[in-house]
């Protein structure tokens, strides 16, 4: 597996395990916070990585420039 977005979304698979593991273990609400950050901004990272790759596939056929314009906003909701 060399794929760089599979990569990264298994690897957010395991935070999200650890996540859940940590929330049953009742940690502490700082720590839990710190791995639910984490977990956000790797999301946003590989929405970011996703959307750079439409945006050279959309930028190539004009006929998907409302569903590009829609992926931009999502992205940026997300962040």
């Amino acid at each position: 597996m060399t794929d760089p977005i599979e990569i990264r979304l298994r690897r957010i698979e395991g935070q999200i395990a650890g996540i859940r593991k940590m929330y049953l273990e009742r940690r502490e609400c700082m720590e839990l916070s710190q791995q639910i950050g984490a977990v956000r901004s790797a999301l946003a990272e590989v929405g970011k990585m996703v959307l750079s790759g439409e945006a050279i596939r959309c930028a190539r056929s004009g006929k998907e420039n409302e569903r590009f314009a829609r992926m931009i906003q999502t992205l940026f909701r997300i962040s």
